[in-house]
């Protein structure tokens, strides 16, 4: 995903540059700096780290509830 984004971001600022060299105006000069300003900012694209385990450490007398999701208790241990 990250590199068709960079790929996409290069073609556009490669268009808009020959676009500026062949029709030099105001429009033409404003979408070259959009898109090298995206391209730009596709280089900082990360890759976001997964974490798919969960880790609990319960001690003692403890009861440990781990979820995914929200969780709701109805009852303690005790009834």
């Amino acid at each position: 995903m990250a590199f068709a984004a960079k790929l996409i971001a290069f073609l556009a600022f490669l268009l808009a540059s020959i676009w500026v060299v062949y029709s030099p105006g105001f429009d033409s000069v404003v979408a070259a700096i959009a898109s090298l300003a995206a391209f730009l900012a596709s280089l900082f694209i990360k890759k976001k780290e997964t974490h798919p385990n969960q880790m609990q450490n319960v001690s003692g007398h403890a009861e440990g509830i781990q979820a995914g999701r929200d969780v709701h208790i109805t009852k303690s241990g005790k009834d």
